[in-house]
């Protein structure tokens, strides 16, 4: 899949993300989406950063320490169903995926800035 289509991937989903407030109720999509963005942006991520190294011959410790973190995130990740409770680590693990991913885009970006 080209870079191109990975981002309208991510784009689709955060469309079909909605906002989740306090007394709200959690339906299964309001996590499933979320494990499905972080699955698909740690493929974009990995796909662009392994295009760099083919290009440029150069590694980066950091980018690939931040990929190894995210894909452990990912790895432990699970998709509820209807009625499952949403757990802190359902949460948490999105959340560090998320930094993790962020990191290391920034780190990319800043080296081919």
């Amino acid at each position: 899949m080209s870079v191109g289509e990975e981002l309208s991937t991510l784009e689709s989903l955060v469309r079909r993300m909605r906002y989740v407030s306090t007394y709200s109720e959690v339906v299964a999509d309001d996590t499933n989406l979320f494990v499905d963005f972080c699955k698909n942006a740690l493929e974009c991520l990995k796909n662009l950063y392994n295009t760099y190294k083919e290009r440029t011959g150069v590694t980066l410790k950091d980018v690939e320490t931040w990929i190894g973190m995210a894909d452990t995130r990912v790895w432990n990740m699970r998709y509820v169903k209807t009625f499952d409770m949403v757990m802190p680590d359902d949460h948490n693990l999105v959340i560090d995926c998320l930094k993790t991913l962020e990191l290391a885009a920034s780190k990319l970006l800043s080296v081919l800035s």
